[in-house]
């Protein structure tokens, strides 16, 4: 089932990647994540870009939760609430943090998600086989992070080394 949040979710991933990668804004948030004191040398107003940048998560943030009740009102139950948001850090970090890896992941999420139900109704097949699979592919994608960087630190000492 679909509403019109995948919509308004997709339009929103465009306009932050535009933001992003070709806007000065978007070099300046950028160059505050990276390294806050490069981007306050290079006369960047860190405090300033840090408050932007959380007002504009929390804006699609709440935009994502509003889309998501509002979309699904007639099949929520009084006092019983998804975990929506923990999904949430775990696309963020299957994408990577970029906007389109952002939507591939979710779309993943989301398929996963279905298919978890779908595979609790039709074969004996316990629905948390599903939350297996999604919680292995979180700790594989946080592991392959760290494991790159341990990595670029072997090699860069041995290049100081040299």
């Amino acid at each position: 089932f679909l509403n019109l949040g995948v919509f308004i979710a997709l339009a929103c991933a465009v306009v932050v990647a535009i933001i992003l990668n070709k806007t000065v804004l978007g070099y300046e948030l950028k160059a505050v994540g990276f390294n806050r004191h490069a981007a306050e040398f290079a006369g960047i107003d860190v405090p300033g870009k840090m408050a932007l940048s959380l007002a504009m998560s929390g804006m699609l943030a709440g935009l994502a939760g509003a889309t998501f009740y509002v979309g699904y009102a007639v099949n929520m139950q009084i006092g019983v609430l998804p975990a929506a948001g923990m999904d949430g850090i775990a696309v963020a970090l299957l994408g990577a943090n970029s906007p389109m890896g952002v939507v591939l992941a979710a779309l993943f999420f989301g398929v996963l998600h279905s298919g978890k139900g779908f595979m609790s109704a039709m074969t004996s097949i316990p629905p948390e086989i599903g939350d297996t699979i999604i919680a292995t592919i979180i700790y594989f994608a946080a592991t392959s992070v760290l494991f790159t960087r341990v990595w670029n630190a072997i090699v860069a000492r041995k290049r100081r080394k040299a």
